[in-house]
């Protein structure tokens, strides 16, 4: 079932990094309207949710799921192993994960005196993507979608190059399996490990690939898509209005692009922050939100400096970190996984 490859590896789509940036941005929206409560005796720091027009900018993570499907599937078709392609995953997630985590233990506390200190247990906790237990917090509450990601990446990889030929029929028991155990029993820990709820988004971006190679809707696409839509509709379907014409407007994005309609999208300023969008995740929210609490200034003003100071960071760790791992790597894996 597995297309050829038509991009050479590491080759951008212009047009999907501009999907990032309309991912990060609703995102970065959401979490600043949020309304920051300071800690007091007695009371816990609390960030009040805002109903106001940023209300569904969380569902801009359901994006980044979408955009993962897509490009984690192109990126298999590409590997020669799974060795290859966890190596690559591990190259790509770690060394900004691992920077970002420390910028915002250093810089967070001292932004903001009274914002809730960072442990270095939340930190080890972080980098190793554990779940949260008793005091032991996310680095950054943003992280909890790499710990998606990162289920995402083992069921795929595993799956992608043990049952091969099978690897729809592998695919879709796993589907089963966890839409079955999410909607059974949604609290149990077993959610998490099968990637539920969040597989039919990473589903759909899988279905999207399988269309954009071989430029046709194939009986392999439609039968993902099905799936995809059968278990959002168990999974999803208690959501409100909004969120449902949240994601239908997400899939009609995704259908003008693979119908060519979208080249007009590649406009430098939202490729560049889609480019910029992985640290950019990574940073936003504790800093941005210490920011805003920290500074003593007008609102707008404050919301001005802390998009700025974020960007500003997310800018300089693509530029010096990332920009120089890309290309390194590809020699690493190379040397690490001969052909």
């Amino acid at each position: 079932m597995a297309p050829r490859p038509i991009l050479p590896s590491g080759h951008r789509i212009e047009v999907v990094d501009c999907f990032r940036a309309l991912a990060i941005a609703p995102v970065i929206a959401f979490h600043y309207s949020l309304t920051y409560v300071p800690a007091a005796p007695g009371r816990p720091t609390l960030f009040a949710p805002n109903d106001g027009p940023a209300s569904l900018g969380w569902l801009g993570v359901e994006l980044f799921f979408m955009i993962s499907g897509f490009v984690i599937f192109m990126t298999l078709h590409n590997c020669r192993s799974i060795k290859e392609f966890a190596l690559r995953r591990a190259l790509r997630l770690y060394p900004p994960l691992i920077l970002c985590a420390l910028i915002t233990f250093t810089l967070a506390p001292r932004i903001d005196p009274g914002w809730p200190p960072i442990s270095l247990g939340s930190v080890f906790a972080s980098l190793l993507l554990i779940p949260p237990l008793g005091h032991t917090l996310w680095v950054d509450q943003a992280y909890w979608s790499l710990q998606v990601e990162a289920v995402f990446y083992v069921w795929i990889g595993v799956l992608f190059f043990t049952a091969r030929d099978r690897f729809l029929i592998a695919w879709l028991a796993l589907m089963t399996v966890s839409t079955a155990v999410t909607a059974a029993w949604p609290a149990s820990p077993a959610v998490l490990a099968l990637g539920s709820p969040y597989l039919p988004f990473f589903s759909f971006g899988m279905a999207g690939y399988l269309r954009f190679s071989q430029g046709r809707l194939t009986r392999t696409a439609a039968i993902l898509l099905a799936a995809s839509a059968l278990s959002y509709v168990i999974l999803w379907r208690s959501r409100s209005p909004g969120v449902h014409l949240a994601i239908a407007a997400m899939v009609l994005l995704f259908e003008a692009f693979l119908r060519g309609w979208l080249g007009w999208l590649a406009v430098q300023p939202l490729t560049w922050l889609g480019r910029i969008s992985y640290p950019l995740y990574l940073l936003h929210d504790v800093i941005g939100l210490s920011l805003l609490a920290g500074l003593g200034l007008a609102r707008i003003l404050s919301l001005a400096v802390a998009v700025l100071v974020v960007t500003g960071l997310a800018a300089a760790v693509h530029q010096w970190l990332e920009r120089p791992l890309h290309h390194a790597a590809k020699g690493w894996v190379q040397r690490l996984v001969p052909g």
